[in-house]
């Protein structure tokens, strides 16, 4: 899990294998808490499968999760959850965040992207924001020591900007990123 080599860069989190575990994560961590499974979320299902406001809401969505192997592979993350800035909610009324994805090999951007779907006024990024996200996400990289990684960083309500999640760069979807043109980077620094 990457959380530990992200201190300071990303919000207190805590991994989880078992709903034995929520008394203390809540009191670690305090409510409302964003749970999600080591492999992936399920904002897809709306605010309250991603949100625990106490105890019992923590139990429920962790049962639910490790039920979703695939999803979990045996680990629920649990996180302090934050205010991202947005202008717009998803269908299911997620709050579509002001988050971009980059992708790295070897400490190196090769494309990033604004994450969601859809036209936002919160995709575009001035130059010193550029800086700022890519910066980021390039010093988690180094963190990680991972060649080759996807890493999403997000502006709080306040301003500054954090790491929200790593995936495998394999696997990650692309969002407003050109699949050919990230290829094409990829293969001209590897080969």
């Amino acid at each position: 899990m990457f959380y530990p080599h992200l201190k300071g860069l990303t919000p207190d989190s805590l991994v989880i294998t078992s709903t034995t575990e929520c008394i203390e994560a809540g009191e670690l961590l305090g409510f409302p808490l964003f749970v999600k499974g080591a492999v992936q979320s399920r904002e897809m299902q709306g605010w309250k499968s991603c949100v625990a406001n106490n105890h019992e809401e923590l139990v429920k969505l962790t049962e639910w999760l490790l039920k979703l192997k695939y999803g979990s592979r045996g680990r629920v993350i649990v996180r302090k959850l934050v205010k991202l800035r947005h202008k717009r909610l998803a269908p299911n009324n997620f709050p579509m965040g002001r988050e971009f994805r980059c992708f790295i090999y070897n400490q190196q951007i090769l494309k990033y992207g604004y994450y969601w779907d859809g036209q936002d006024d919160l995709s575009k990024l001035s130059k010193p924001e550029e800086t700022q996200v890519l910066k980021l996400a390039i010093l988690a990289s180094e963190c990680l020591g991972v060649p080759y990684i996807a890493i999403d960083i997000g502006q709080l309500e306040s301003g500054e900007w954090i790491v929200i999640e790593t995936a495998d760069a394999q696997f990650a979807s692309l969002s407003h990123i050109s699949a050919l043109e990230l290829w094409n980077k990829l293969k001209d620094i590897c080969y």
